[in-house]
């Protein structure tokens, strides 16, 4: 039955040009997985940097905003608290992070190198008795000690394993400097 028919021939590739077509689109998509893996590990990296870095803009961002809009910035049990009126925003330097603490809290994961207080150009000691206050002062509307009173913060955090220092200053108004008493006469 087979013998009389003619068999007819289709068009179609040979096993050779198929398994050279295979070969030539598995190197294809392995090269196009390779781009793609080491596309996106650039792109977590540089999102890595980047956030890294955002959060270093974010602290400085906050801190500049609070030494400019605090009534008062104060050092009490090791930490900075600046009030506002009924509002109160403590910061916590730590070694490995800084916390801010508001409504919300944040937490900043830089390394802290050093830190400086001071008032009127005077350092205030870290291990001061002053520093030693309770937080409880804040509660209250009398007068702040003026032993309590920041002006300046002189910080030092690392960042991409090199020590960038900033430094805020609080420009306390004529009504706050009068209401001091003791040195107002100055």
């Amino acid at each position: 039955m087979y013998s009389n028919r003619r068999l007819q021939q289709l068009p179609a590739f040979t096993i050779m040009e198929l398994t050279v077509s295979m070969i030539v689109a598995a190197l294809v998509v392995s090269i196009a997985y390779s781009v793609y893996f080491l596309i996106n590990k650039a792109y977590l990296d540089y999102r890595q940097r980047n956030q890294h870095f955002a959060e270093l803009i974010q602290l400085d961002r906050l801190l500049k905003h609070d030494f400019r809009n605090a009534d008062q910035l104060l050092l009490l049990s090791g930490q900075l608290y600046a009030k506002k009126g009924n509002k109160r925003i403590s910061y916590e330097f730590n070694k490995s992070n800084i916390i801010r603490r508001a409504e919300l809290a944040d937490t900043f994961r830089l390394s802290v190198q050093d830190k400086n207080f001071m008032c009127e150009n005077i350092k205030i000691p870290a291990g001061n008795a002053y520093n030693r206050a309770s937080p409880d002062v804040l509660k209250t509307d009398f007068d702040i000690p003026e032993h309590l009173r920041v002006d300046e913060l002189a910080l030092t955090v690392l960042f991409n394993n090199s020590p960038v220092r900033f430094i805020y200053k609080k420009r306390y108004s004529s009504v706050d400097l009068i209401k001091r008493g003791i040195h107002a006469i100055n």
